[in-house]
């Protein structure tokens, strides 16, 4: 009897033993995780140093079997499949946005085999943190190959809120893990249509998912991000958003990058010259023009602004003389 209980204690020590044992190994497991993907040199480099580095490109992003990439193109992201709107909710951790969108843009429609397009916008880079990634079109299982632009907020570098959603608690794909880290000032570079756009974190705050006035616009802000990602990492029952304003594109202040260019110079052409001459303007103001004598006598003004013709005396032929201010030769009077 006492053996068969000593067994059994045995047994369920072991267990015991087994199971405290896995649970410090995942403890070890995960700390040494967190710690090698932590940004240490955040913590130990001064911001305008890491603010200043070039970040290399990500590499080309490559999807399962069932989908394929589509680039950027103004005609492919106007068509009705890109456009839906997803503004009506906040992304969830895990599914994110799976909207009406993302099932229609498969070639195909509904054939067997088609893939699901994911259309690449270009980069996000964060020199703090040491993210480099791909920016897509959408919010849903894009985030499983980099972050995304949540569709129906502005484009990167135009006018309004351009909101950029990514994971945060994810084994291969969390590039928003240590967004809290951005402090005021810190960078945010965006490579799109062939643009750089520069932002500068602003502040950042946490919300309730239904709080959806994130995604709209800001008056005070013309042109802004709205990094996206959930909080904390672990429960993600909130989101947490980091606001960031434009402040270069291509190395030019927005300001300046955005000033309507002024209109052509209006030039005005010169006076076509004439049978009665070319007429000379002094660069003194009110000048009056200097007519040179031609076949066509014009009557020589005086300085005073009294014009004074000038009719040479006329032979009458014994017919006696013009009336005065007349020439033999239908000159118009002077009156």
């Amino acid at each position: 009897m006492r053996v068969g209980i000593n067994l059994g204690l045995g047994k369920r020590q072991l267990i015991s033993r087994i199971l405290i044992f896995s649970g410090v190994a995942c403890l070890l497991t995960a700390g040494i995780y967190e710690a090698a993907n932590y940004p240490w040199r955040a913590v130990f480099t001064p911001p305008e140093v890491l603010n200043a580095e070039i970040l290399p490109d990500p590499p080309a992003p490559v999807p399962d079997e069932s989908a394929e990439i589509v680039p950027y193109s103004e005609d492919a992201f106007t068509e009705a499949d890109w456009l839906d709107d997803e503004t009506s909710a906040l992304p969830e951790q895990d599914t994110l946005f799976s909207s009406g969108a993302e099932k229609k843009r498969h070639s195909g429609s509904n054939s067997v085999g088609a893939k699901l397009k994911y259309m690449l916008l270009g980069t996000l880079k964060i020199p703090k943190l040491s993210v480099s990634v791909n920016l897509f079109e959408g919010s849903g299982k894009e985030l499983a190959l980099g972050v995304g632009h949540v569709r129906g907020t502005a484009l990167p570098g135009a006018e309004g809120n351009c909101v950029v959603a990514g994971h945060r608690l994810r084994i291969s794909m969390h590039p928003f893990r240590h967004a809290d880290m951005l402090a005021e000032g810190d960078l945010i570079r965006i490579s799109f249509s062939g643009h750089e756009y520069t932002y500068a974190a602003v502040s950042q705050f946490v919300v309730t998912p239904d709080e959806t006035w994130v995604l709209l616009p800001d008056k005070n802000e013309r042109y802004m991000l709205s990094l996206l990602t959930c909080d904390p990492p672990q429960n993600p029952v909130n989101r947490r958003i980091v606001r960031c304003r434009l402040i270069g594109v291509d190395g030019v202040p927005p300001e300046e990058y955005y000033k309507p260019s002024p209109p052509p110079a209006q030039q005005t052409a010169p006076p076509a010259p004439t049978d009665a001459g070319v007429p000379e303007i002094s660069p003194a103001d009110g000048a009056v023009p200097d007519v040179s004598p031609s076949s066509d006598a014009v009557p020589e003004v005086s300085p005073s602004g009294d014009a004074v013709p000038d009719v040479p005396p006329a032979d009458d032929g014994g017919q006696g003389a013009l009336p005065p201010g007349a020439s033999d030769d239908g000159a118009v009077p002077n009156t």
